[in-house]
């Protein structure tokens, strides 16, 4: 592997503990989010499921390991991450209106959203790329991109459904919506 993959690898893990602290179900603080990383690169990498969330009334299993990966790729970018360590009143990437999670998001649309998520079930995909109800064309190029270089490594990639990003309440679409890139 390349340095920065090797280094992305020992600090994603160093990152992640302070989600599992609370065995993912957040502080007590209800919604309280984490801006961090040194904030001069032009990413805003977000993990809105770095905790459970409520999704309909029902408890939504964390991401797990999406906090950590957040903050560990804005470090390594030079750029910001925006997730979610207090308990969850809703789900940041569902909810239709403008919660703290998306408010926060908005605030940083100059930057180019990338927005995190995991995988519950085995899928033969290892990387589903969203892009979203407006892709620009940037947003493309950098899609097919990630997607040859992951094929390059082995990985199994693509765009699309299931999670195509195009529900109005996710992050990607809230910020292409107003005029971002996501």
């Amino acid at each position: 592997p390349s340095p920065g993959v090797t280094a992305g690898s020992a600090l994603w893990p160093s990152r992640e503990p302070s989600y599992r602290a609370t065995e993912p179900r957040g502080s007590d603080e209800e919604d309280l989010l984490r801006v961090c990383g040194p904030g001069t690169g032009r990413y805003l990498f977000t993990a809105p499921h770095s905790i459970r969330s409520i999704r309909r009334g029902v408890v939504k299993q964390a991401d797990m390991g999406t906090g950590g990966l957040a903050e560990a790729l804005a470090e390594l970018t030079g750029s910001t991450a925006l997730t979610i360590v207090g308990r969850q009143t809703g789900d940041p990437n569902w909810d239709i209106g403008r919660g703290a999670f998306q408010r926060e998001g908005l605030a940083r649309r100059q930057l180019v959203v990338v927005d995190i998520h995991g995988f519950r079930e085995e899928r033969e995909e290892d990387l589903i790329i969203g892009l979203g109800p407006a892709p620009s064309n940037a947003v493309r190029e950098l899609s097919d991109r990630l997607i040859a270089i992951a094929g390059g490594r082995g990985l199994a990639a693509r765009t699309g459904a299931p999670f195509d990003a195009t529900w109005p309440g996710t992050i990607t679409a809230t910020v292409q919506v107003a005029g971002g890139t996501a």
